[in-house]
This record gives C-alpha cells, structure tokens and sequence, in this order.
C-alpha cells in the first residue's frame, strides 16, 4: 500500500511540474526556456486575475439584488459546467494516451498508480480554479451571512468539481471505447463536443435574453432568478447540498465530499481495470488517425502539406474545438439574430447617441473579436510535436511549410465570417458598404492573426508535450495569440467610443 502511495505521489509531482512550464524553470539550463516559462506564468497569473474579478463581480451583482442565497447554487452550476466541459475535451487521452504512457509501463509501476496520479493533477487544476471563483463568491456570501457561511461554502466549492469531471472522464472513456475502430473517431468526437458548448451557450443566451426583454430591472430580475432557483432545486442535488453546507448542514457538506470523492474512487478502479487494453487501443489507432501513406498521382508541396494539415486538424478533437470556439460563437448569434426579435435587444444600444452612430461599426469589432479567438497557427507549429526533425530533413521550402498552415486556418475562418457576416447584413438592413465591411474587415483580421500566431509559435514553441492538450491549450504563443486577438478589438472599439 505505501509503495502505491508514494509511486503515485511521484508521478503527481512530475505532472504538477510540467504545468506551465515549471519544470523548465525550475531545472532548465537554457535561459531562453525559462524566459517563456516566466512569460507563461505571468500570462497565466493575469488570466487568474481577470477569473477572480469576474467571480467578485458576479457575485456582488448577486448581492446588491438581494439574491445573496442564491450565490451557492450559482457557482456550484458555474464550476461544475466549467468542470465538465474541461474534462470533457481532455477525454481519454488525459487518462490512457500521452507519449510517455509505453515508457511507464515498461517501469514497474502499477495502472492504479499511473491512473490515480493523472486524475489527481486534473483535480488539482480544478481545485485551483475552485479558489480563484469560490474565494470572491465566499468572501460575499461571508460579508451577509457570516464569516464562517462564508468559509464553508468555499470549502464545498472545493469538493464540487470532483463529481462532474468523474462524469465527464466516463463518459469520454465509454465514448472513446464505443468509437475506437471507427476511421472518423475524433470528428465524432468533436461533434458531440461542440452539441455540449452549443447547448450550454444556447441556455446562456435564453437567460441573457428574456433578462433583456424585461428591460434588466431589479423586480424581473429577481422573477427570473425566483424562477431558476424552484427549477433548480431537486434538479442538481449537489447545488442543493452546497447551499446547504454553506448554511450550515455539516450533513450536507459530508454528503458532498462522500458522493464527490466516491465518484473518483470508481472511476478510478474503472480505469486501472481497463487501462491496459484502452492504452494499446489508443496507441495502436493514433499513427492511423493522424495520418495515411496515401498513393495517387504527384501533388505539389503546398498541397501536399495543406492535407497534412488538414488530416492532423480532423484527428483531434481537441484542436478542432480550441480553434473554433469563436467561431461557434458568431455562427450561434447569428442564428439568434435570425430566429428572435431584435429591437429589445438594440432598443437599450440605439438609446445611446454615440452607440447609436457607430453600431454597425461595432459589431464589426464584435466580429473581429470573435475572429481573433478563432486561431489554428498559434500551436500549428508545436503541434508537430518530435516529428520536426525530420521535416527539416526534408526538401520543402518554408514557405510551402507555413503557407500551408495559414491555408488551414483562412479554409476554417473564411466561409463562417463571409456567411455570418452577411446574414447579419441582410437581417439588420445595413448598407453595402456596411455590409461588405462586415465581411471583409473580420476575414483580413483573421488573417492577420493566422500571421501573428505563426510568428508567435515560431518564437514560442513547444515540442516537449505528451499529450496534444499540452501544445493546444498551454502554449505561451496560444495564449498570446488569443490575449492579442481579443484586446486589439476592444482598444479600438474603447477610443472610438471615447473619441
């Protein structure tokens, strides 16, 4: 038993120090290593920032319409979809895949000990994101109900996620176990991935906008919170126990930590039983997914190259999500804007002269923005992962190499910009000067932020992962990219407002 536990806690502590580059920073020789290490963290502390921020405000808002009981059920639906959708779109290649699986195994190191370490560092990520919303949200509910109210719901925040990303892991296992010998696995994958986002930005949106038919006042927002908390209660018993133990309930907050800690307990005796058999499945279908020898007449190299691409993109659904989060965006607003009534929405925007003026303005910046979230170059580069060697050894010129890249990523932005974008014209009546600044202003954007993340991934890259969520997600150049993206729009959008 205690070599169990200390295999395990040297297997967490090798996963914890990969996390943001730490390892490199704490045990890495070359100084341009830990200069992006240092940038990484920095990146990721501003990120931390921002998410807390978010959290106090919610929770104040919550607060100041007297909803103050409403605050733990709030953050316990807020993390256990944050939660869930996290685990979902690691899947099973967090638990069974990942380069350095047929290395363990030749150790004599047990399943259970390699299953329990990687589900512990995904816990402990969560639990870092439980703080960063549960503090402000506590720190709230303790100003009103007491400082002890206030420290317990942050200890139940705590124990929240373990329930969902159990869930979430079994699911994406039993799905990956159902698919495994099917050709298009990870497309399949992907799809079910992006019905999951639509549905949870589609209730957003349904409670965003009946929020705005009723004009946002104190009264109708207070009905429709009224309304969620009857409908939620008995719905989701984990929320119900978080208010509980936040009030008080020792009961409840037993009953949360047993249920939550339980799951994981399962899933992890699941896991260890199968592990064997799921790691040699995955190992066996990935050379197969990511790519064919294909014969067939001569393409040229940029064609060539652009179906690499293409193959790799389709072979991971965690790629294709993270590079079209904003574009599922655009296109789900789009689709509101044709299947709801507008002037309750615009009505509040067209009140304001200066808005009023420059809206189609605006919602070009909104596109832009959207489109700048949308990025498949900024971890094309790292996605090449070990592979990079023997591209260098081959007789393809740069250009063809990253042209190819950059045509993967106007392939994907393109058509969804140029379509939305003009449905938006038709449907908000706006000229053809408008409308054709609606189309091509986000398109250029798009390209231009293909360009950054390509010199971006070239500065920054990152060809030591074990798993493809490593390059995606936790690359400095992913994370610049986006940071940039996103605030060039709203600078312009802010000093046009203020010129």
């Amino acid at each position: 038993m205690m070599t169990r536990i200390r295999e395990t806690a040297l297997l967490l502590r090798i996963q914890l120090c990969r996390l943001g580059g730490i390892n490199s920073l704490l045990h890495g020789h070359d100084p341009r290593q830990k200069r992006r290490a240092l940038g990484t963290l920095a990146l990721c502390l501003m990120l931390v920032l921002m998410a807390s921020g978010y959290s106090l405000m919610l929770a104040m808002m919550l607060a100041d319409l007297g909803a103050v009981g409403m605050i733990p059920q709030a953050f316990t639906l807020a993390l256990t979809a944050l939660a869930f959708m996290t685990a979902m779109f690691k899947g099973p290649e967090m638990l069974f895949g990942g380069s350095d699986t047929p290395a363990l195994r030749a150790m004599p190191v047990a399943p259970g000990s390699i299953v329990a370490s990687r589900l512990l560092a995904l816990l402990a990520t969560e639990l870092v994101f439980s703080l960063l919303i549960g503090v402000p949200a506590g720190a709230v509910y303790g100003l009103h109900m007491g400082a002890a109210g206030g420290v317990r719901l942050v200890l139940a925040l705590c124990l929240v996620p373990a329930l969902p990303m159990a869930a979430a892991l079994a699911l994406g296992t039993l799905l990956a176990r159902l698919t495994l010998r099917m050709r298009h696995r990870a497309l399949l994958t992907a799809v079910l991935n992006v019905a999951l986002f639509v549905a949870i930005m589609a209730l957003c949106g349904a409670l965003t906008a009946a929020g705005v038919q009723g004009r946002l006042t104190q009264s109708v927002m207070l009905a429709m919170m009224g309304r969620l908390d009857r409908l939620l209660t008995g719905l989701y018993p984990p929320a119900d126990w978080t208010a509980q133990a936040a009030a008080g309930n020792g009961g409840a907050l037993v009953l949360l930590a047993a249920v939550s800690l339980g799951a994981l307990a399962l899933l992890t005796l699941a896991a260890t039983a199968c592990f064997a058999r799921l790691a040699d499945a995955l190992g066996m279908a990935a050379p197969a997914a990511r790519g064919s020898t294909q014969t067939g007449r001569p393409r040229s190299p940029l064609r060539a190259l652009y179906g690499k691409e293409v193959r790799r993109f389709t072979s991971s659904s965690i790629y294709m999500m993270n590079a079209s989060a904003g574009l599922l965006i655009y296109a789900m607003a789009t689709a509101a804007a044709c299947l709801t009534d507008l002037q309750p929405v615009l009505a509040p925007l067209l009140a304001v002269p200066v808005v009023r003026s420059r809206l189609p303005g605006l919602l070009t910046l909104a596109a832009m923005l959207l489109a700048g979230m949308t990025s498949t170059t900024s971890s094309s580069i790292s996605m090449e992962g070990r592979q990079m060697e023997t591209l260098h050894a081959m007789p393809v010129r740069r250009r063809d190499w990253l042209g190819a890249k950059l045509l993967l990523q106007m392939t994907l932005s393109a058509p969804v910009l140029a379509l939305c974008g003009g449905v938006l014209a038709l449907r908000l009546g706006l000229s053809a000067a408008q409308g054709a600044m609606l189309i091509l202003a986000p398109a250029a954007y798009s390209l231009v932020m293909g360009i950054v993340g390509l010199a971006l991934n070239l500065r920054f890259p990152r060809f030591d992962w074990e798993r493809e969520v490593e390059a995606v997600k936790n690359g400095l150049s992913v994370l610049l990219t986006i940071l940039i993206g996103m605030l060039v729009p709203l600078g312009i959008g802010a000093a046009w407002l203020l010129l």
